[in-house]
This record gives C-alpha cells, sequence and structure tokens, in this order.
C-alpha cells in the first residue's frame, strides 16, 4: 500500500473488534471466530494492530478513531465454517445458521450490545 501511494496520500483502513460485547452467544460466536481465523492464519482481532502497522511501514501524521458500532449477523461463513468440519462448533449448516439467528437475536434483544469499530489513517511522507 505505502509503496504504491503518492507522496502526500493518506491511506485510510477501517476495521471492527476487537472488542464485541453483547452476551453468551457472542462469547462463545467470537470463539470459534478467533479458531476459525487463526486456522487460517488471520488475525481476528487484527484492528488493535493497524495503527502500528501503519507506523512501521513509514506512514505520518497517522491516528485512530475508535466509536462504539450496532453489531449485525453475517452469515457469509457458513461455507468455510462447513468445510473445516464445523470445529466442534457446529455439526450441519443447519447449526451454523441457527448458532448465527441466536447471536443476531442476542445482539437485537441485549441492549447496549456493540462492537468497536476503528477508523486508522496515514499519511506517505
Amino acid at each position: 500500500m505505502y509503496r504504491v501511494l503518492a507522496p502526500g496520500g493518506y491511506a485510510q483502513l477501517i476495521e471492527i473488534g476487537p472488542i464485541w460485547d453483547s452476551g453468551p452467544k457472542t462469547a462463545v460466536h467470537v470463539s470459534f471466530l478467533e479458531e476459525f481465523f487463526g486456522r487460517k492464519g488471520l488475525l481476528l482481532r487484527c484492528g488493535a494492530h493497524i495503527a502500528d502497522m501503519l507506523k512501521n511501514a513509514g506512514f505520518v501524521d497517522d491516528g485512530v478513531e475508535a466509536r462504539d458500532a450496532t453489531i449485525g449477523a453475517w452469515k457469509g461463513m457458513k461455507d468455510a465454517a462447513m468445510k473445516a468440519g464445523g470445529m466442534g462448533y457446529f455439526a450441519t449448516g443447519e447449526d451454523f445458521d441457527k448458532a448465527l439467528d441466536d447471536v443476531a437475536e442476542e445482539w437485537d434483544t441485549v441492549e447496549g450490545s456493540y462492537a468497536l469499530l476503528r477508523v486508522v489513517y496515514g499519511r506517505k511522507s
């Protein structure tokens, strides 16, 4: 990113996490996501590290704005979760759908459910 950005240009990255605050179903779901991402060599809570990554790449005038954001369900991972055998969290695709429906219901009914949203930016000198 740094290499292809014009001098004086800005990079802005938006990432959700590392906090998802709601209830017990959310906690289980986040545990699944951490394990799932980890098996793929990905960092679920990467939002906490992006500012340092930009600095290390040479960006200046960097900053982070963090806000609480309302959370809602996403179901685009079902095929990948099932290809991974459900990882002890889901036996079937229907189990996955039910779990995410339960998480979505929790987010809709537990007052104060939120995730931390980070906007990280920096300028190429």
